[in-house]
């Protein structure tokens, strides 16, 4: 078992389990592995006690894409192998990343932009509050990182699938939710965020005002004829 700091995480490769998961759900009846050996024989190891083998089975746990007991695909693994539709596949695919605490707080601070190895390593140890492992193993699990967020669908989420993307009053695309306790607004180029207090709404109001100041000038403004 792989640990840094309170953060367990898996230490085989990413596109190496879902390889694994493709063969449970496609080779094996119902997606489970009735016989264990039959399994680890199909994803390329001669016995069930082989270190190799003990870590995917363990690293499929920790994604949760199969089952805590026995060998038998989770629904987030049938989802990922035989999905209805492109988009089901990439949620699944994202809510397996994110079963990792790991991942998930990496994701926060870093997105699908993976930096540098120095400044990796500064962003773990402020995660995992472990600096010694942080420089000791951050080229590892940077590496492991990458393989996992190529991987990252960031359109794909619980609104996008079922009702599609959403959009503000003001007819932007809005790829993720806003806090409760912020307000944003959006006119062409110009972007404000700001907390929800009524201190600020006068700001908005401004905004708003000459917003509608500038529709009014270009209403009264005749268009040049070609």
């Amino acid at each position: 078992m792989a640990k840094i700091g309170s953060y367990e995480y898996p230490e085989t490769q990413f596109g190496t389990l879902l390889r694994a998961i493709e063969t449970l759900v496609t080779k094996f009846p119902n997606g489970e592995s009735q016989n264990e050996k039959n399994f680890a024989g199909a994803i390329g190891h001669k016995n069930v006690r082989s270190g190799g083998y003990l870590r995917k089975v363990a690293d499929l746990r920790r994604y949760k894409l199969i089952e805590k007991s026995g060998i038998k695909a989770t629904e987030i693994a049938k989802l990922i192998v035989k999905p209805l539709q492109k988009e089901e596949r990439d949620k699944a695919i994202n809510e397996a990343i994110m079963n990792v605490g790991l991942w998930e707080e990496i994701y926060k601070k870093a997105g699908r932009d993976v930096p540098s190895i120095e400044d990796f390593k500064i962003i773990l140890a402020e995660i995992t509050g472990d600096r010694d492992k942080s420089l000791e193993s951050g080229d590892t699990i940077r590496n492991l990182y990458i393989d996992v967020v190529k991987r990252y669908n960031e359109g794909a989420s619980k609104e996008t699938k079922s009702k599609g993307s959403k959009k503000d009053i003001l007819g932007y695309k809005q790829e993720t939710e806003i806090p409760e306790n912020m307000i944003n607004a959006r006119s062409g180029k110009v972007y404000i965020e700001m907390p929800k207090d009524k201190r600020y709404l006068k700001v908005v109001e401004n905004l708003l005002s000459n917003l509608k100041l500038q529709l009014d000038l270009e209403e009264e403004t005749p268009k040049d004829k070609k």
